[in-house]
């Protein structure tokens, strides 16, 4: 199966002057529900989709943990999640104290075989531009 993509028309600003050009922008197949991916796992594996659910959800559950312990969490042959934070800018750094610290997302870095078996891609245009 290969992964779909749009052309899509957009403005370049080059030197000044405005001209457009075509790019390709991904085209989803859909979205995979938590039900889909499980039943999926339960027809491949010794798993129950409910013991797959279990899974799932205590995993989710321990990353969040984690994360707001201030870990990393790593899983081999997936990835790793971290938190990334913000604050405002301070002349001194004295007054960057924790109520001026905030969660800016929820990171993700994949495991650098996932990384390699997914970019083996083959692309295929859709017919509809």
């Amino acid at each position: 199966m290969s992964y779909h993509y749009k052309v899509k028309k957009k403005k370049a600003n080059l030197s000044g002057k405005t001209t457009y050009k075509y790019y390709a922008t991904s085209s989803s197949n859909g979205v995979i529900s938590m039900d889909q991916a499980a039943k999926e796992i339960e027809d491949n594996t010794t798993l129950s989709k409910s013991d797959v659910i279990s899974v799932v959800t205590a995993l989710s559950s321990l990353i969040e943990n984690k994360i707001r312990n201030g870990y990393s969490v790593k899983l081999d042959g997936l990835g790793t999640f971290s938190l990334s934070i913000t604050s405002e800018g301070f002349v001194d750094a004295k007054k960057c104290i924790p109520t001026k610290v905030r969660p800016s997302k929820i990171c993700f870095r994949a495991d650098k075989k996932l990384k390699e078996k997914v970019f083996e891609v083959t692309f295929e245009k859709d017919s509809i531009d």
